[in-house]
């Protein structure tokens, strides 16, 4: 379990600091940006990091839903980058064995009990 909360708060911080680094690439970009592209440059910046965040998402897990497209320059090669990195990284694949494995693990250690706990009953 703690490897469950570990891998969970890896993650977490991971998509937590590209996404703010997304926004700033737009913020040092002020004449076009994704957030100009898609006119939320007005938004709070709650619901600017809620679109980074939504957009790094859909990029990890699947393959972009193409509703937040990168702009200029900058944000172009930002998310080549990220995509080479997060497709090693947070590959679905990946994630299902991970977590195949981290139950397996537990499901053995549950049998040893049990039959630990039997044995020293008779």
């Amino acid at each position: 379990m703690q490897r469950i909360i570990k891998f969970f708060f890896i993650f977490i911080i991971i998509t937590h600091s590209i996404s703010c680094l997304w926004i700033f690439l737009a913020v040092i970009n002020p004449g076009e940006n994704w957030m100009i592209k898609k006119g939320i440059q007005d938004y709070s910046n709650g619901e600017k990091y809620l679109n980074s965040l939504y957009f790094h998402w859909t990029s990890i897990f699947t393959i972009g839903y193409g509703d937040i497209l990168a702009s200029n320059i900058d944000e172009k090669v930002y998310k080549l980058l990220m995509e080479l990195h997060n497709k090693n990284i947070f590959t679905v694949k990946d994630l299902i064995n991970y977590f195949s494995n981290l139950f397996k693990q537990f499901n053995i250690n549950i049998k040893f009990f049990i039959f630990k706990r039997i044995h020293c009953i008779k």
